[in-house]
């Protein structure tokens, strides 16, 4: 008897699924979409008739002709800077395929050379303003020697030249060399005290050598 009743049950949930799907297509007015037509009320709401609709896009917005006569002369006045532009992006281009940039960049880039000069300026009551220039080589006739040549002078006369060179004989033995020159026109001379009055000091003219 239960196998009955299952077979029973088998057959009549796929009658009744048909059954009402029947009633529902056959009567859109009761809530539910005709399959043939697409047409009805659906659950959101009322479906419209499928109808055949034509839709047209442009490409660009149409603008009135007197726009085209504005913006006429911004065109032709920025032509110029355009064709200018276009230009030297393809120049900078074609010299960049060619390597061109990559010499010039190399040639003018900074470089570390043991060697090179050193500017100093300087300000006083006496030697007035002041500028020198000071030679530098770190590797003089060798990599472990060194030279120094220097030269100064100011708007009030003063001059002076150094020069100093360090030459390695061994690894841990050196010799040093060292001379220069200096002039004063205006060197002040206290003989009486450094707290002297100024109208008191005297100037001279001194001359240094040293080695």
């Amino acid at each position: 008897m239960r196998f009955g009743k299952h077979v029973l049950l088998c057959f009549a949930v796929p009658i009744l699924t048909l059954v009402a799907s029947a009633c529902g297509a056959a009567d859109p007015a009761g809530g539910g979409v005709d399959i043939r037509t697409g047409h009805g009320a659906g659950v959101w709401g009322v479906v419209p008739a499928p109808a055949d609709s034509v839709t047209a896009r442009f490409g660009e917005r149409p603008v009135p002709f007197w726009v085209h006569a504005v913006d006429l002369p911004y065109h032709v006045v920025g032509l110029p800077l355009r064709a200018f532009t276009a230009g030297l992006g393809q120049t900078v281009v074609f010299l960049d395929q060619k390597k061109v940039v990559y010499h010039i960049r190399k040639l003018i880039s900074p470089r570390e050379l043991p060697y090179g000069f050193v500017f100093s300026f300087s300000a006083g009551r006496l030697a007035g303003a002041g500028i020198g220039a000071t030679f530098v080589h770190d590797e003089f006739f060798g990599p472990h020697n060194r030279l120094r040549l220097g030269y100064e002078l100011s708007s009030a006369g003063h001059r002076r030249v150094r020069l100093g060179t360090l030459f390695a004989i061994r690894d841990e033995d050196e010799l040093q060399f060292g001379a220069g020159y200096r002039l004063q026109p205006n060197a002040r001379y206290f003989g009486i005290g450094p707290h002297v009055a100024g109208a008191e000091g005297s100037v001279e003219t001194r001359e240094s050598y040293y080695t």
